[in-house]
């Protein structure tokens, strides 16, 4: 991509951004040459010190100040790990629009962290200009616990583990990152990583609704972005976790992770076994007319659903500073996960020849292993800086499932399950992502970004299925498949960044992706061949309307692109009449949306955000199949809306009646309206449900503190024609702080009063159809973590690392 047009447009733009105002900018390195990000910058008035501003240094080590008055000042840079830094006397006079300081050089000095008493932290919730930021490590109730216990309970985040369903903002198509790499893998395959991940190594969790240029277009609900710890010290560091819990069984975490600084060279690497015993009970009801009001058929199905999944998760990288300017790095991580699942299942069909009972017996495993490499170099030459990735990830899914029906009553010819099915799965991938970016400064304060993508997918899947007949297994190849596909998207974009005139502040990209899907049955059936571009613009405009309050317009359009699970799914029954399956036909979904942002004081926020999409699809929709007028199905699959409204409204409010009770809460409401055609009928349908989340903190001695955390769903229409009644839960958690602060002992009560409990409905009138699904969670899990922190207490500044395919592995099925 040629770079040289767009930024010499872009510095024709800046020099018409003349006004009266003087800007002060400058850049702030170390002795190394080496620029420093996030350091604080201070603006003071000659001769008494008076303060006028302050500033944080971006990534490129670049700060300025606007509508500097005349006078003469002086500039103050401090950064942990670094020796304070005072600029010389510079003076401002009228007339001129901007100027430029020397570079200011910050020379190391090493601190001893037994010298340093900490008196403030980080709230939990923590409003940014395009984000919301969940600070882990400062949470109690979720020590002990792993990363999905924290998206649980997180502002505007629902998290369905029965369906292995997340949503953002009411919408399930957001897309989750790892340190800002996407995972491009199966839902369920994601919430089992997910689960092995401990909160020990989560430092925070951001959430963007409406993500900027550079990140991948896809996802229509935003992006949830997991940032793991990395410690910066000098030496040898390390930290372990140990956690124990029971709720209707037990529990067990045990995690590590080691880093090693010196010079020129990091190398980290990082450990994580979780054990969860869990239980979870399934009610489905559903009834319905054939053809004569006397001709119905009524199904009503209690599962109790019994599982072990252990997760092991391991990761393993090195940093080296080759020179000043050239560092490379390596990455390899992985994770093993093993669903195992007995479910015994009570049924009762009334059928028009009569009742027939039957109960029917599931042994399922869900086994994903997963192994990543990578490969990136990071060069920097003067103001300008380039990153290069490369990326290879490998994934493999066994899935073997046997069923086994037993009839105690009635005539059991008519059902679609012999006694015994045995069902095999096999899926083999691999990816291959390579991606560039280059972030060069341009005149005045203003910054280009560009870059280019491309990332490769292929992968085989093989269903086999075998029916147990007359003391014989024999193959059914109805139920069977073998079917591949290859994916190819390739992308890039180009984006800006500066002042305009007024105090308004521009953020504005471009970005174009181009995909071919090509979907095999047998090798030579095409079941799907697309190819299609599409542009992204996304635009943010930021102004600052008092010294305390600011204002925030953007604009982004994004793509869902259908998982390969939906295009070309394994038929799993849920009984002997109902299953659930695919659909090739299913379309991208095209969304646009608006957000506005108010905040004040850096904590209370008020935003809005509209957004239209265009074939936006739910899973686990409904569908009779009554091709069989002995069997008639209920056939679940994943549809596409043709058209939804979405309008979400957020305030945040903090809140601290005395010094030792903190507390925050977030309040969502959202309004959608949806319209589709279903079986021939014309379905619309509207609604307005919202959130609530509260986080209280208490001090109750040195060291020790206390925490409540409670959330609360309205109820809300879900996964398309369903209506899900309201769920909640409230969790209390304590913690001690030990051995001078380096230890900490933590003790967390999840879902105290048990009303974490989801029950939907749906009624279609036109088609006689009426259903009910209730699914109930394990009771409340008591959780007891010990957490310790050995080794050097020396800091030395280290940058956060980020590589090709963090926006990769969420679709990749």
């Amino acid at each position: 991509m040629n770079l040289f047009l767009p930024t010499a447009c872009l510095g024709l733009f800046a020099t018409l951004n003349t006004t009266a105002q003087s800007v002060l900018s400058g850049q702030l390195h170390d002795t190394k040459n080496q620029p420093l990000p996030f350091a604080g910058i201070l603006l003071l008035r000659l001769p008494d010190s008076t303060f006028v501003k302050g500033a944080v240094s971006t990534e490129s080590g670049l700060f300025a100040f606007e509508s500097v008055k005349k006078g003469q000042y002086v500039v103050v840079a401090t950064c942990l790990g670094y020796r304070k830094t005072v600029s010389a006397p510079v003076s401002i006079s009228e007339g001129i629009p901007g100027l430029k300081l020397e570079t200011l050089v910050m020379p190391p000095e090493v601190y001893t962290l037994d010298d340093v008493k900490v008196r403030a932290q980080k709230p939990l919730f923590e409003q940014q200009a395009d984000r919301l930021v969940v600070n882990v490590q400062n949470s109690i109730v979720s020590a002990g616990g792993t990363a999905l216990d924290v998206l649980e309970r997180a502002p505007g985040v629902s998290l369905d583990r029965q369906e292995n369903k997340l949503s953002l903002h009411g919408k399930a198509t957001v897309m989750v990152m790892i340190n800002g790499k996407q995972n491009r893998i199966p839902k369920e395959a994601l919430l089992q990583q997910l689960a092995g991940l401990p909160t020990s190594a989560i430092e925070k969790v951001e959430l963007i609704a409406n993500p900027p240029s550079r990140y991948d277009a896809e996802g229509d609900a935003g992006l949830i972005n997991i940032i793991l710890k990395k410690n910066s010290d000098e030496g040898l560091n390390g930290t372990y976790t140990f956690s124990a819990g029971y709720g209707f069984r037990e529990k067990m975490l045990a995690s590590g992770m080691l880093t090693y600084r010196t010079g020129k060279l990091a190398i980290y690497g990082d450990y994580a076994y979780n054990l969860d015993r869990l239980w979870q009970q399934w009610q489905f009801n559903w009834q319905l007319r054939h053809d004569l009001p006397t001709d119905e058929r009524q199904t009503r199905t209690l599962a109790n659903r019994l599982a072990v999944l252990p997760v092991h998760t391991v990761r393993g990288g090195f940093d080296y500073n080759l020179t000043s300017r050239l560092t490379i790095a390596g990455l390899v991580s992985g994770f093993d996960s093993r669903w195992a699942m007995t479910a015994r299942s009570n049924a009762q069909f009334v059928l028009p020849s009569g009742a027939v009972n039957s109960t029917v017996t599931t042994d399922e495993v869900n086994h994903w292993q997963h192994l990543m490499g990578n490969l990136g170099v990071r060069y920097q030459t003067g103001k300008t800086e380039l990153t290069l990735d490369a990326d290879y990830l490998h994934y493999t899914n066994n899935q073997p499932t046997t069923y086994t029906s037993e009839y105690t009553a009635g005539n059991p010819e008519p059902m679609a399950l012999p006694v015994q099915m045995s069902i095999g799965k096999q899926t083999p991938f691999g990816m291959w992502v390579i991606k560039t970016d280059i972030v060069r400064p341009l005149r005045k304060g203003w910054k280009a970004e560009a870059g280019l993508k491309a990332s490769v997918l292929t992968l085989r899947n093989t269903v086999t299925t075998h029916r147990l007949i007359s003391g014989n297994w024999q193959y059914d190849s109805l139920f069977s498949q073998r079917t591949s596909m290859s994916e190819t998207i390739l992308a890039g974009y180009v984006s800006v960044k500066g002042q305009l005139p007024g105090r308004w502040q521009l953020q504005a990209g471009l970005r174009g992706e181009a995909t071919r899907t090509l979907l095999l049955s047998d090798e030579t059936i095409r079941l799907v061949d697309r190819r299609y571009a599409n542009l992204f613009p996304s635009v943010f405009l930021t102004r600052d309307l008092t010294k305390q309050s600011s204002l925030q317009v953007s604009y982004s359009r994004r793509i869902t692109r259908p998982p390969y699970k939906v295009l070309a799914p394994t038929m799993i029954f849920i009984g002997p009449t109902t299953l659930r399956t695919g659909n090739p036909g299913i379309l991208p979904t095209l969304s646009d949306a608006v957000q506005i942002n108010y905040r004040f004081k850096d904590a209370y926020l008020l935003s809005v955000r509209y957004s239209f999409d265009r074939n936006q699809f739910f899973d686990y929709q409904p569908q009779i199949d009554r091709s069989d007028p002995q069997v008639v199905r209920q056939v679940f699959n994943t549809r596409n809306i043709d058209r939804t409204h979405s309008v979400t409204g957020t305030f945040a409010l903090p809140w601290s009646p005395v010094r030792w009770w903190q507390s925050q809460t977030q309040v969502m409401a959202v309004w959608q309206q949806a319209s589709t055609q279903y079986e021939g009928s014309l379905l619309q349908f509207g609604q307005l449900f919202g959130q609530l989340n509260t986080t209280h903190t208490f001090t109750l001695w040195p060291g020790s503190s206390a925490e409540l955390t409670a959330f609360y769903n309205t109820p809300s229409q879900t996964m398309g024609l369903f209506r899900r009644r309201a769920f909640g839960s409230v969790t209390v958690g304590w913690q001690q702080k030990l051995n001078k602060q380096r230890s900490l002992l933590r003790l967390s009560i999840s879902d105290l009063f048990w009303t974490n409990k989801r029950i939907g409905t749906y009624s279609i009138p036109e088609q006689d159809i009426r259903s009910y699904t209730a699914v109930v969670y394990e009771p409340r899990v008591v959780r007891l973590s010990y957490t310790h922190n050995f080794g050097s207490q020396t800091v030395k500044a280290a940058g956060r690392r980020k590589t090709g395919s963090e926006e990769e592995r969420e679709r990749a099925n």
